[in-house]
């Protein structure tokens, strides 16, 4: 009898330790399998849409097509603006509502699900003022040597607040000038390399040797600003060279700046193509390259594209 009471309590002890055992492995605590990182965007670039908007591209991160990649999130100072939130599939946005002449910077990152960010890409831009018509609210042009219309133009005009075209009679306020006397050449350049008229060029444009080729300024994106890696000098160019010459018949995007005292303001001005890929167009004798220009206010902020 003794015995079967013993054996009794031995299978109760062990029913019992394998309970509490189950208990006891129930609350062990399971760790998660930790979130990866996701990889930085790359390629941060900036473009100027006017004197109140910066638009923005970059390339996406590698890591956006992961379950755990979230969103981009992307913060612009100085200034209070509320950091904006891009879905894995987006890689642009504009930024409205700016001040001119304020150099801005602009920060890109990555985030995971659990909002943790990747390393940052950053920019630094300026918003700038961009001009279709000149002073007489008509279209930008320069023309031809026949023409007494006036082949020099003035970048930015402080009384009239734009671009000025003018004659040889006030050369001497030229920036860039236009001369089309040689058959072969269609020159464009810094004012002082134009030898016609009795004036002198008292302010010429120095033109840097980056060149873009686009339909838009719209379409003029950089990583860097526009005296990154460039050398500005009162350069004249011809526009018929090879280096011009474009399969698709874009038209072309060259930068320059124009002395201000002690400093510079900046420019970018893309000179059209019209249909057949000509730059010089119109009737003989009034033929004319036209221009839309971005225009830096600020002075030595290397931005205007």
């Amino acid at each position: 009898m003794k015995y079967q009471k013993f054996y009794l309590f031995a299978i109760a002890l062990i029913v019992s330790g394998l309970f509490f055992a189950g208990c006891e492995d129930s609350n062990d605590p399971v760790e998660p399998d930790p979130v990866k990182e996701v990889k930085a965007p790359t390629d941060l670039m900036a473009t100027s849409l006017s004197d109140s908007e910066i638009a923005i591209k970059f390339e996406h991160s590698v890591s956006k097509n992961e379950d755990y990649f979230l969103d981009y999130y992307v913060t612009l100072a100085p200034g209070i603006f509320e950091p904006v939130i891009l879905d894995k599939k987006t890689n642009m946005h504009i930024f409205k509502d700016l001040q001119k002449e304020t150099e801005y910077t602009i920060t890109v990152v990555a985030r995971n699900i659990d909002k943790n960010e990747s390393e940052k890409i950053e920019i630094r831009w300026a918003t700038a003022t961009r001009f279709e018509t000149n002073v007489n609210d008509e279209p930008i042009r320069l023309y031809e040597y026949a023409s007494k219309l006036g082949s020099g133009l003035q970048i930015f005009d402080e009384d009239g607040l734009k671009p000025k075209t003018l004659t040889v009679a006030s050369k001497d306020k030229w920036n860039v000038a236009l001369d089309t006397r040689d058959a072969k050449q269609l020159l464009f350049g810094s004012a002082s390399k134009i030898e016609f008229g009795a004036g002198t060029a008292l302010n010429p444009a120095e033109l840097g040797t980056k060149l873009w080729f686009a339909n838009s300024l719209n379409e003029v994106y950089d990583s860097e600003a526009l005296n990154e890696g460039v050398v500005f000098g009162e350069n004249i160019f011809n526009l018929l060279d090879p280096d011009f010459t474009d399969a698709m018949n874009r038209s072309i995007v060259l930068i320059l700046r124009v002395k201000n005292g002690n400093d510079y303001n900046y420019a970018k001005i893309l000179i059209k193509r019209d249909s057949q890929g000509n730059f010089l167009q119109g009737q003989k004798d009034n033929r004319y390259v036209e221009c839309v220009i971005s225009y830096q206010s600020g002075k030595n902020l290397p931005y205007a594209k």
